[in-house]
């Protein structure tokens, strides 16, 4: 079965760690993850662009350094693929 779903899915089972018993490949670990396909999964219709342009506030000196803090840490540490 592992096969049929590798070969459907194009899938190198030279890549595929088995998790079966003596490390055989079984069918859960060809198919992707629900949770993965929905991360890779494109929106289907584009977002729609905002009517008005957004007001700019003027932002208060801890409101600025918190941000300033929030992007840095952003750009800093590594995220999910």
């Amino acid at each position: 079965m592992a096969r049929k779903v590798a070969k459907e899915l194009g899938v190198d089972l030279s890549l595929v760690k088995g998790t079966g018993p003596e490390g055989r490949i079984k069918e859960e670990d060809v198919r992707p993850s629900p949770w993965l396909v929905e991360l890779h999964r494109l929106p289907s219709v584009p977002p729609e662009p905002a009517a008005e342009p957004a007001e700019w506030l003027d932002l208060t000196p801890i409101q600025r350094l918190t941000g300033q803090r929030m992007l840095e840490s952003i750009q800093t540490v590594p995220s999910l693929p």
